[in-house]
């Protein structure tokens, strides 16, 4: 009875050894088949937290744009407008100093008509007439001085020589002050011309003085000249305006044109990311549910 029982169990042992060696493969084939989906499930995950970070991020960056553009938008509107205002400011401004421009062109021409009927009014033997011929002799005698100096050969050769040179715009000036300035000749024609031109300017204005007619003409002109100064600076200002409120305008709409691009962008970017995670969790979800 005994020796039956030994030998049951020894069956019985023999056989649980056999199941254990033929289902041990099978049983770490079936773990490793579950480690394998929740490395997978791990690793999706984390891509997945990864892409969460980007959709904030992408929304918060959305948010910003959002909130700036409009500031952007009415900034940039406010200052085209102040700039359409400046440049019929300046249209304005440029035609009032055109027109400046014409009245000192108009007062010279009308005070120098003046100056002339004054002179040709005066007896050949005044002592105006007399200094006014002084005056042109001189004047003559001393251009004529200067041209027999230009055109004589050696003159001649050292300006050609001058205007060869690679710094004629500096030597020239020196062979105009050696041959012709320095000319004992001309200077000496030189100075009769300018004393002789201060006593004729001097008569000149004494005459022109005593005139009602070139005193008013005259004042004219200094006022026509003042306001084409004014006209002249508030150009200049203005002008300078228009320019600082284009370039302004022109940043401005280059920044609003590249926030435009980013949220643009942003928001593209922000589609795809979402469209991403969408699917990722639905193959997450899946996995899970496979795995179970």
């Amino acid at each position: 009875m005994l020796r039956r029982y030994a030998g049951f169990m020894s069956l019985f042992a023999l056989g649980a050894a056999l199941v254990m060696i033929f289902n041990g493969p099978a049983t770490a084939k079936g773990q490793k088949k579950k480690k394998e989906p929740n490395r997978e499930i791990h690793q999706d995950q984390r891509r997945l937290n990864e892409l969460e970070r980007d959709q904030s991020r992408l929304n918060q960056q959305i948010e910003h744009l959002e909130k700036s553009l409009p500031s952007a938008r009415d900034s940039l509107k406010k200052s085209q407008d102040e700039l359409h205002t400046h440049d019929g400011k300046l249209d304005k401004v440029r035609d009032a100093y055109d027109a400046a421009k014409l009245k000192v062109k108009q007062s010279t021409e009308q005070l120098a008509a003046i100056v002339k009927q004054v002179e040709d009014s005066q007896p050949s033997t005044s002592p105006f007439a007399q200094a006014k011929a002084a005056y042109l002799a001189a004047k003559e005698a001393y251009d004529q001085a200067v041209d027999r100096v230009a055109n004589s050969p050696n003159y001649q050769a050292a300006y050609q020589q001058a205007t060869a040179a690679d710094d004629r715009a500096t030597l020239l000036p020196a062979v105009r002050k050696k041959w012709i300035d320095e000319n004992p000749d001309v200077a000496q024609a030189q100075g009769k011309a300018a004393a002789a031109k201060a006593i004729y300017e001097r008569l000149l204005s004494e005459l022109l003085h005593k005139s009602p007619q070139w005193v008013q003409a005259n004042d004219v002109l200094e006022q026509a000249k003042k306001a084409e100064s004014e006209r002249e600076k508030e150009l200049r200002s203005v002008s300078a305006k228009v320019a600082a409120l284009k370039k302004s305008v022109e940043q401005m709409q280059a920044d609003v044109k590249k926030k435009d691009a980013s949220l643009e962008r942003d928001r593209s970017e922000l589609r795809k990311t979402s469209k991403k995670i969408d699917a990722l969790r639905d193959e997450i979800r899946r996995d899970r549910n496979r795995n179970r």
